[in-house]
């Protein structure tokens, strides 16, 4: 049997806001977690929490009062847990809700240090158990440049996390392209994930305030507009060794997204005061858009998408792909079941499952499946 690697799930270590030298700079600015008489426990956070909208308030998340698997802060506890679910390692996605990109950026920068250092110290407590991503201060590139050098080539750091929009820009943004060219430089890939916490929330959230939609339908369509903003927006073709990881949008909008995209291809040009203005798309874009598909690797939600999983692997490849538990939410909660879903599809090889449940990872982030241990490269 091969490894197995849940490429997705969720983390805030217990000792993620001990930094003395935070504590002192910035006082009562800085976070700090609290419980109360009735066991639960929540970041106390005024600037973050004061950034959310009434519909954001009314979410759970790391900044409201709630009880967690204690798992979600402790590294032993989840290795108990990944050993009963029979996972061999598993990807450490920061809960998202106190690093988002609405911080004045001195404090953003401050608190993304103190979590990354928590991080590393788990990574190295537990080696070859988990895949760590380290997160940024993107609303000041520069200072996100000097903390991807640290948190990687000092804390051995797998890779950075950056949310699927900055402030409510999207990812082609030209402040963010220094950045990108320093990933691809030290040879980690980007790892995009939806955050409805941030400035804004995910795309559509004002509209999609009822029934979790906002999660199911709007983290959808942040994954899309991602993976465009990266192809149509040039990215790709200055970073053509850049690796992305697009987490917990699923994948079985991938086949009409690469339609549209051909059809935006052939048939439209650049619109606007621009001196691409009338530009056919041709010219502006060096290849297809599915073309792209080499650079990407994306996160099945097998449980909801086990009927589009042979059609999306049969179009672009298995190896494009991993799966996820969510960790401690839906399959999360519930050990194996990303692993027992994928071995019961029926449609797919032996190998094609074997990619999924783990070898798709090991190549996203340059894992050595007999070892564990990350052999980083120059991109691709």
């Amino acid at each position: 049997m091969g490894i197995i690697i849940d490429s997705d799930s969720h983390f805030l270590p217990r000792d993620a806001f001990d930094d003395e030298e935070g504590r002192r700079r910035f006082r009562s600015r800085w976070p700090r977690f609290a419980f109360d008489a009735l066991g639960r426990d929540r970041v106390v956070f005024p600037e973050r929490l004061n950034n959310l909208n009434p519909h954001q308030r009314s979410l759970p998340c790391s900044l409201t009062p709630g009880k967690r698997h204690p798992g979600y802060y402790d590294g032993e506890a989840r290795v108990k847990w990944l050993d009963k679910a029979g996972i061999d390692m598993e990807v450490l996605v920061p809960s998202p809700a106190p690093f988002a990109y609405d911080l004045e950026p001195e404090l953003a920068l401050a608190v993304c240090r103190s979590y990354n250092n928590a991080l590393a110290r788990v990574l190295r407590r537990h080696p070859g158990r988990f895949i760590g991503l380290a997160v940024l201060p993107m609303q000041d590139p520069a200072a996100a440049v000097e903390e991807l050098d640290r948190a990687v080539g000092e804390l051995g750091i797998h890779a950075p996390l950056v949310i699927s929009n900055v402030n409510q820009k999207n990812l082609d943004g030209a402040e963010f392209w220094p950045v990108y060219q320093r990933i691809e430089e030290i040879g980690v890939p980007l790892i995009v994930h939806g955050n409805r916490f941030e400035k804004g929330g995910v795309l559509g959230m004002d509209r999609l305030q009822h029934m979790h939609l906002d999660n199911s339908l709007g983290f959808l369509y942040e994954g899309t507009l991602a993976i465009t903003s990266l192809i149509m927006g040039g990215v790709l073709d200055m970073h053509p060794r850049l690796r992305v990881g697009i987490l917990e949008t699923g994948a079985g909008y991938l086949n009409y997204l690469m339609d549209r995209l051909q059809e935006v291809y052939e048939g439209e040009v650049y619109s606007g005061i621009s001196p691409e203005s009338a530009k056919p798309v041709k010219e502006l874009v060096r290849k297809e858009p599915e073309e792209y598909m080499n650079q990407f690797w994306v996160c099945f939600n097998v449980g909801a998408e086990r009927k589009s999983v042979a059609n999306v692997v049969e179009r672009f490849g298995a190896d494009r792909f991993m799966v996820n538990s969510d960790f401690p939410h839906g399959l999360g909660g519930a050990g194996a079941g990303m692993a027992d879903i994928v071995r019961g599809l029926e449609k797919l090889s032996s190998n094609e499952k074997e990619q999924l449940l783990g070898l798709s990872a090991c190549a996203l982030f340059a894992i050595d499946p007999a070892t564990r241990k990350q052999v980083r490269r120059q991109g691709l």
